[in-house]
């Protein structure tokens, strides 16, 4: 049950606060900044996020028309720099295999705690500090199309957002590295789902 939306938060000037969607306003008071984010494209409520903190704030071109803007805290400043780098490689990599870009911007933010997860909060990835390696940065990225854009309507089929993109990891491990380390990829991924107890494709758990 898809949704636009608007967030306008207040908070003490040396934070930074970044959600879903563009940035529209900023109003500068004497000890606080009023922030304004508008997600015009309609949004999943389980994607919404609201991210304040110290972070430094980094941002890259892209050949999609807007600038990509990524948040982290300067302590791991350096490793999620690098790796967020590829992204708009990624981001070209997938509009021309699976079509343009869904949305009107893209980002992440990362964290400098190990939580066991990332999240492909719409147009805002997330990623804790276990979790700053190029499959999982292109495996959320690739969830802005499967999931985020194009949404499930019963989450029995939350094995197509999952399974397109974690094919496109080992897509772009093929274009980056070659066939050869592809098909060391699927080889080493298949051996995984054969080690672990295995989830019904499509009757997963509530877990």
């Amino acid at each position: 049950d898809k949704a636009t939306y608007r967030f306008t938060i207040t908070a003490p000037k040396e934070y930074v606060v970044a959600t879903n969607g563009v940035l529209v306003e900023k109003i500068e008071l004497s000890d606080t900044t009023v922030w304004v984010w508008e997600e015009a494209n309609p949004m999943a409520n389980y994607l919404a996020a609201v991210y304040i903190g110290k972070f430094q704030t980094e941002t890259m071109p892209s050949e999609q028309g807007f600038t990509i803007t990524n948040y982290f805290p300067d302590e791991i400043a350096e490793e999620a720099s690098t790796a967020f780098a590829n992204v708009p490689a990624m981001m070209t990599f997938l509009s021309e295999r699976i079509g343009d870009y869904p949305f009107d911007s893209y980002g992440a933010v990362a964290i400098a705690e190990d939580i066991g997860t990332a999240m492909e909060n719409q147009t805002l990835s997330f990623f804790d500090v276990a979790s700053l390696d190029e499959a999982t940065v292109i495996h959320e990225l690739v969830h802005q199309w499967f999931g985020n854009s194009v949404s499930l309507t019963r989450w029995q089929d939350i094995w197509l957002n999952e399974g397109f993109a974690t094919y496109f990891e080992g897509l772009w491990v093929e274009e980056t590295e070659g066939e050869d380390a592809f098909l060391d990829y699927m080889d080493e991924l298949y051996g995984y789902l054969q080690e672990i107890e295995a989830i019904p494709i499509g009757d997963p758990t509530p877990e």
